[in-house]
C-alpha cells in the first residue's frame, strides 16, 4: 500500500519506484514514493493465498474482537490477501465503512481513491474487492484499499433503485 493519492495505478501494475519503507498498525506500506514507473498493465494479480478471501463484516468484527486479538495477528491472517467482503454502507463521523447491518456500527473502514466513491452506497448492501492495508484492535476495525465495490443482487437494493435513491449505473473500479 502506497498513501500517496497522487499516484494513478490500478490492480496489477507493475511498477518500479524508489520509496521508503512504512508501516500502519503492523502493515507494511510505501512512505514517501520519489518516481514511480509503470512497466505494465492488467497482470494477474497473486497473493499468499493464489485466490480471493470471502468474507462478511460480521465475521471481520467477530476476529477483531476475539479475547487475544493483536494487530500482528490480523496481519497474518488478512495481510497481503485480495479480500471480498459483503456488508452494509454506512457514514460515522465523516468515514465510510462496512457494517453488519444498514443501521449498525462499521467494523470495516472503506479507503479509496478518486473517482470511487463508496459513500454512494450508503444503506446498501455490498461487495466491496480490496487488500487489508492497516486495522484498529481497540476500534475493532479494519481498514481496506478499496479495489471495486459492487452491489449485492438484494430485493432491498433493487427496491432502493425503483425508488430513486440510489442508482448502480455507475461502474467503481
Amino acid at each position: 500500500f502506497c498513501y500517496d493519492k497522487s499516484l494513478i495505478l490500478s490492480l496489477g501494475d507493475e511498477v518500479q519506484i524508489l520509496a521508503l519503507y512504512g508501516e500502519n498498525k503492523g502493515f507494511q506500506q510505501i512512505a514517501s514514493p520519489v518516481l514511480v514507473k509503470t512497466i505494465s498493465q492488467g497482470n494477474d494479480v497473486t497473493t499468499k493465498s493464489g485466490t480471493k478471501v470471502e468474507k462478511t463484516a460480521a465475521e471481520i468484527y467477530e476476529t477483531l474482537t476475539a479475547a487475544g486479538m493483536t494487530e500482528a495477528k490480523v496481519y497474518d491472517t488478512y495481510g497481503a490477501q485480495y479480500l471480498a467482503i459483503s456488508g452494509y454502507v454506512v457514514l460515522n463521523g465523516g468515514y465510510t465503512y462496512l457494517a453488519t447491518s444498514a443501521d449498525g456500527t462499521g467494523c470495516v473502514s472503506l479507503y479509496a481513491n478518486k473517482g470511487l466513491k463508496a459513500s454512494d452506497y450508503v444503506g446498501c448492501e455490498v461487495v466491496v474487492y480490496g487488500f487489508a492495508r492497516g486495522c484498529s484492535i481497540g476500534s475493532a476495525y479494519l481498514t481496506i484499499q478499496v479495489q471495486s465495490i459492487q452491489a449485492a443482487e438484494t430485493d432491498a437494493n433493487k427496491a432502493a433503485v425503483e425508488l430513486g435513491k440510489v442508482s448502480f449505473e455507475k461502474e467503481y473500479e
